[in-house]
């Protein structure tokens, strides 16, 4: 088993919520509203959870392959 390290992640991604959305899916009911181009990695300010870039996604699965599990946030219209 790979060493694992507990980072600070101090950065909070701005996301909105639907309402009343029961699907199980989080990509349906989380819209990411503002985010910082130049981090990688993030806690919801409205939701708890870590959400990660593209770039950082990328960088762990080929780094630690199937050690995390992903869901498309898409950025709200």
């Amino acid at each position: 088993m790979p060493d694992y390290w507990q980072a600070f992640v101090s950065k909070k991604l701005s996301l909105s919520m639907l309402p009343d959305n029961e699907s199980l899916s989080i990509g349906n009911y989380l819209k990411v509203i503002k985010a910082d181009n130049d981090m990688d990695f993030f806690k919801g300010d409205i939701h708890g959870g870590y959400f990660v870039s593209e770039r950082a996604k990328t960088w762990l699965e080929r780094h630690c392959p199937g050690c995390f599990t992903f869901s498309l946030i898409p950025f709200a219209d």
